[in-house]
């Protein structure tokens, strides 16, 4: 009880004492000042496991660099669907970065070594019976390895070489603002998983990928990869790095265009700095934050209305090539599988000169013309992220996404002789509200209804309230 009684005093003093020199100015006491300083540091900093008494920052001094995120989906089925109950999903992941420059002296070149564990339940197959998952994290409950590569960056970074056990999806297929939301769209659009040997985390497989940055906006991107029957599934936890007779290639390529509109130079223009946050998405850890990753460039900040950062914008169109031997909906064998996408984001509305805070909008079309073999042949897709919404919340964002997708008409007529009826379309609306709690803490609060679950009009509409964690380690 001594032990108790005292932390508990210690907390009062730190807290009263705060509060005094807040309000009346008093001088705060030096322990009260260290303990205040501490969760201070720890609250704004930039991962929930703060420094670890220097450690960490001294094994990143010397090119060993860990991080990690766990993200968890709380969801249920309120309303319609096949029956109403509830989900839950969480994906932890761990990884480890070598800077071989600082560690051997091989200049511009990094490893990665990473991890996932997954758990929960998949709402959308126990209780919608829809083909767009209200939760991208929703994959298998497994420990996984996932991605063991090297990335080498040469020619001042204009050139960018990754070779090693890779993920389709952090290179090619996505746009920044995707990772926000928390169904159907998350990172890439499903349709790359129902119609190719696209792969994301947990999923990889051997492959190579190069980015040459043409110009300060202009970056094509090359990638060619594995394409097994192995992508679908995680035997060995992952380990399974072997090939087969029966694999093939698959390849893709990326016009990136990254604009900025209405740029105009002041007396002073300065980088307003910002604090990593919580990646949305696992899928992709490069990316630090919802407020960093939705514009192409960082928020500037200027001392006279006559200087702006112009409207960043994000525009990627791609297409693919599978040389693999696929088997129709008819049961005859065909070779080859290749599609095409468009995808854009565009900052069109700044609530003042300098600021990154406003309204982006942006729209993706994916395209796959073999409906013999490819189950959903379209798909196009649109929202609006508006960042700072509410006063005093500048890091927060408001998201509204309409996800559509088309079912082919093999596949309906596959399905119809099967007895499961005759899937047309489906059709996704998503209203949610990504609340930054801390730099490495949010929560996003997120509403999803189903039109037309399952596509043939045989299951009610769906309503679906939940809300996504993400904490950044």
């Amino acid at each position: 009880m001594k032990v108790c009684n005292a932390k508990t005093l210690l907390g009062l003093s730190v807290l009263l004492g705060a509060v005094c020199s807040l309000q009346a100015g008093a001088p705060i006491p030096p322990q009260s000042r260290k303990a205040e300083s501490t969760l201070t540091d720890w609250l704004t900093g930039p991962n929930a496991t703060g420094h670890r008494s220097g450690l960490r920052d001294q094994l990143t001094d010397h090119g060993v660099i860990f991080s990690g995120a766990y993200l968890a989906d709380f969801q249920g089925n309120v309303v319609g669907g096949k029956s109403q109950g509830f989900g839950y999903f969480q994906q932890l992941y761990l990884q480890l970065q070598l800077d071989l420059e600082k560690l051997v002296g091989w200049k511009g070149a990094n490893f990665y070594f990473r991890g996932y564990q997954m758990a929960g339940s998949d709402l959308s197959n126990q209780h919608i019976g829809n083909y767009f998952d209200v939760t991208e994290l929703a994959t298998i409950n497994s420990l996984n390895v996932s991605n063991i590569y090297l990335d080498q960056k040469l020619l001042d970074e204009q050139l960018w070489l990754k070779v090693g056990h890779l993920n389709v999806s952090k290179d090619f297929g996505s746009l920044p603002v995707f990772g926000l939301y928390i169904g159907v769209i998350d990172a890439h659009p499903p349709t790359f998983d129902f119609n190719t040997f696209y792969t994301s985390s947990p999923k990889s497989t051997w492959g190579f990928s190069s980015r040459w940055r043409a110009t300060d906006d202009l970056e094509f991107k090359y990638g060619i990869y594995q394409a097994t029957t192995e992508k679908n599934v995680v035997p060995n936890h992952g380990l399974n790095m072997y090939f087969q007779a029966t694999d093939g290639i698959q390849q893709f390529w990326e016009l990136s265009w990254t604009p900025t509109f209405g740029k105009k130079s002041g007396k002073s223009i300065a980088s307003l700095p910002q604090s990593p946050a919580p990646s949305r998405s696992v899928d992709n850890p490069e990316k630090t934050g919802p407020k960093s990753t939705i514009h192409s460039q960082e928020p500037l900040i200027a001392d006279d209305d006559s200087a702006d950062d112009g409207y960043s914008g994000v525009y990627n169109i791609g297409a693919y090539y599978t040389n693999w031997s696929f088997t129709t909906f008819a049961g005859s064998p065909v070779r080859d599988n290749y599609g095409f996408y468009a995808f854009g984001q565009q900052l069109v509305w700044k609530e003042r000169a300098g600021s990154s805070e406003g309204i982006t909008l942006w729209s993706a079309f994916t395209y796959s013309p073999q409906d013999d073999i490819v189950t959903m042949p379209f798909f196009a897709a649109a929202g609006m992220v508006w960042e700072g919404l509410i006063p005093t919340r500048d890091n927060d964002s408001l998201l509204l996404g309409s996800y559509y997708g088309n079912l082919g008409g093999d596949y309906a007529s596959a399905q119809s002789e099967t007895g499961l009826g005759y899937p047309t379309y489906e059709w996704v609306l998503e209203l949610g509200y990504v609340a930054h709690i801390t730099p490495w803490l949010y929560i996003t609060p997120d509403i999803q209804w189903v039109i037309n679950p399952g596509g043939t009009g045989d299951i009610p509409n769906a309503l679906v309230i939940g809300w996504e964690l993400g904490v950044t380690f």
